[in-house]
């Protein structure tokens, strides 16, 4: 058994012979590197040796107060980054609520981006609107063709642009759960029983785009292409307020 002055010892002398091994290895790397290969072997290996010794003979005798030395660098120079990222990722996140429940201007039936400046229909087409039910019954299901034919007056079909920025995408943390993605404002949008809706823009026929709120693979709310002969949601939209 090793008492605490050999155990002492012996740490340091492991420690010496590594130091050297590697400081004797890349001083003699950077001495050919900068003088040439004839230069860098045959007379770089000198002032390596005195180098690798010397920090050899340092952590020898002095590795104690090389571990302070390193620790206080790891805590002056990374806990205070590390703090700062906290601080700034708990922002975020405190800004992203603040946006998901102050973005909307909800008035019965309708809401009102105030990011997008639309006005869009809070239920799916065939849902009615209920004051303190929410949105009432099944919302329809309709190819692409007929998914456009339910604009009425200022009301239409939204676009794949208009559409995806209904994407939220904010992971809420609970203590012992996995984050629950919401691709959408259910505050503003409740009653979600259809996640694909249609826009209105068409892709190469027979093909036109629509929006998931769903997920796909860990991609929570995403666009695609199907053929205009499948049924999705609809939801409309109208410009301004």
């Amino acid at each position: 058994m090793f008492d605490e002055d050999s155990r002492y010892a012996l740490i340091g002398s492991v420690g010496a012979c590594i130091v050297f091994v590697i400081t004797f290895v890349a001083c003699w790397l950077y001495a050919i590197s900068h003088f040439g290969l004839f230069l860098g072997i045959g007379l770089g290996w000198i002032p390596s040796g005195f180098i690798a010794v010397f920090a050899a003979l340092f952590v020898r005798f002095l590795w104690p107060l090389l571990l302070i030395v390193v620790a206080l660098i790891t805590i002056i120079v990374f806990v205070p980054q590390l703090i700062n990222g906290n601080s700034k990722q708990m922002s975020s996140a405190g800004r992203g609520l603040t946006e998901l429940y102050s973005r909307y201007a909800i008035n019965g039936g309708e809401v009102y981006d105030n990011k997008t400046n639309l006005t869009w229909a809070r239920c799916s087409v065939g849902q009615k609107w209920v004051e303190g039910n929410g949105c009432v019954g099944d919302a329809g299901d309709f190819t692409f063709d007929e998914a456009r034919s339910q604009a009425s007056g200022s009301w239409r079909v939204p676009t794949r642009e208009e559409l995806e920025t209904l994407f939220r995408t904010l992971e809420v943390k609970y203590k012992g759960a996995d984050p629950r993605p919401v691709t959408i404002d259910e505050a503003a949008f409740p009653n979600m029983d259809h996640f694909w809706y249609w826009s209105s823009t068409p892709a190469n026929d027979p093909l036109a785009w629509y929006v998931s709120f769903g997920s796909l693979d860990g991609y929570h709310g995403y666009s695609g292409r199907g053929l205009r002969t499948e049924t999705k949601a609809v939801r409309l939209v109208r410009s301004g307020h």
